[in-house]
């Protein structure tokens, strides 16, 4: 199983030291950020460590990345919280300068026609009236998932060295999902990327930041697929929040029934404790008491058990995974195997936890835990060098983990043949030849899958 910073290991590097009872009554302090805001931003992408001798024979052909926002706001809510964090969206030092290039790099366009948006988003993080605090509907990009998002960018330039310096526009392919902290994570990458090379870059067009405008035809999406749907909500009905820690959490926030505020895989008790400390804020209380430390951990246990069960669990969330994300990893493949001169550099798919672990449970490389803010997965393709025999090569890497010989259909290998890497996407499927049929519900039974 690959391990990265996780949630669970969050809790022991903020909260030590203390005394803490189960039911929670200790008032929290401000701490470090978590691993949920602040994954190493550089990892093992590129020749790095134990590749460097692996790749000798190899150069860099393309790079693919698969991201979630940055870290955010909170959208969800919880009643009787006595100490409400305030959100701040203000920008400063090399991460503004950063922003206030957005409206000159980068165009929205739509995914299909390749036309420019109308409007064109707003290409800065949303604010109150006083220009600092986050807009009250919530949701949006924090300085921090800006900040880290720059450094990540710098850190895949610097890893694959030339190959990524002086990015003209059409070397790049940029979707993302249509939610503002998702357009806003992709802009930050790509500053992050071009770097220094920015100023001097596009001076005759933008680069294009493609989205769908009917977002049934997104694959970060997954497109309609009516037995993966239905995989995924058998999955969803089979879980059940500890009765304890609803309980607990009831008594705290002064709810009869806190069960409401549980559900989903982002649950509302999840949203606003860690949103709020990625923003140096303090986990939430109420008239009955604060979250503290044990129980926070309990959460985190029960929020990764959530998103281990719905993206690969054996009651139909690791077959919903496979069939509704399979488009996506069709994608990812199609570019991989298009022509030299049509193929881009650099591919970039940003959008939401939603689609991460998915994915990475669709490939068999998912680690059970929920995916941090500015998770991400990188497809690397590789080529022989004219000097060498060989065939086109993938390495796949999740939070900077080289977790390619995970990947179902890879046998095992450190470098995965491209040729094995489609087969593997395409029999994502079974023996369905089409999505299409692979999505069609079964009839005169409910489906289990074992």
């Amino acid at each position: 199983m690959v391990r990265h910073p996780c949630l669970i290991c969050s809790v022991a590097v903020l909260f030590s030291g203390g005394n803490a009872s189960p039911s929670g009554s200790e008032v929290p302090q401000r701490k470090q950020l978590p691993a949920v805001c602040s994954l190493p931003s550089q990892g093992s992408e590129g020749r790095a460590g134990a590749s460097r001798d692996l790749l000798a024979d190899y150069v860099i052909s393309q790079v693919q990345v698969l991201m979630r926002h940055g870290a955010r706001s909170n959208y969800h809510h919880v009643p009787n919280v006595t100490n409400p964090h305030v959100f701040s969206c203000e920008v400063r030092g090399a991460e503004l300068e950063a922003s206030l290039e957005w409206p000159r790099l980068l165009e929205a366009v739509d995914a299909d026609s390749g036309l420019p948006s109308a409007p064109q988003s707003p290409w800065a993080l949303e604010t109150a009236p006083d220009g600092k605090t986050c807009i009250e509907e919530g949701g949006m990009l924090l300085p921090e998932g800006v900040r880290w998002l720059g450094a990540f960018g710098t850190s895949l330039q610097s890893a694959y060295g030339p190959f990524l310096a002086n990015l003209l526009p059409e070397d790049v392919y940029f979707r993302s999902q249509s939610v503002p902290r998702v357009l806003l994570s992709a802009a930050s990458l790509l500053t992050g990327i071009l770097g220094e090379t920015r100023a001097a870059a596009s001076e005759i067009s933008k680069f294009k930041i493609h989205i769908h405008s009917n977002q049934s035809d997104e694959t970060m999406q997954g497109l309609p697929c009516p037995r993966g749907e239905q995989l995924s909500s058998q999955q969803d009905d089979a879980f059940v929040f500890p009765s304890d820690l609803v309980k607990d959490l009831g008594r705290i926030f002064s709810v009869d029934d806190f069960s409401s505020h549980t559900k989903t895989v982002d649950p509302d008790i999840a949203d606003i404790t860690f949103t709020a400390l990625c923003d140096g804020g303090e986990l939430p209380c109420g008239p009955g008491g604060c979250v503290n430390k044990t129980l926070q951990a309990r959460l985190v246990e029960t929020y990764d058990a959530k998103w281990r069960e719905q993206s690969s669990g054996d009651l139909g969330g690791a077959e919903s995974s496979k069939l509704q994300l399979q488009p996506l990893l069709a994608e990812v493949v199609g570019r991989m195997s298009a022509e030299p001169s049509s193929r881009p550099k650099l591919a970039v798919y940003a959008g939401r936890d939603s689609v991460i672990g998915p994915v990475a449970g669709a490939l068999g490389i998912f680690d059970g835990l929920w995916p941090a803010f500015s998770a991400h997965i990188v497809f690397e393709l590789w080529e022989p060098k004219a000097s060498a025999a060989g065939t086109m090569m993938v390495r796949v890497l999740y939070n900077g983990k080289d977790v390619t010989s995970l990947v179902t259909g890879c046998g095992g290998a450190a470098l995965c043949p491209l040729s094995s890497f489609g087969d593997a996407v395409q029999g994502l499927l079974g023996s369905h030849a089409s999505h299409e049929d692979a999505c069609m519900l079964k009839t005169g039974h409910v489906e289990v899958v074992v």
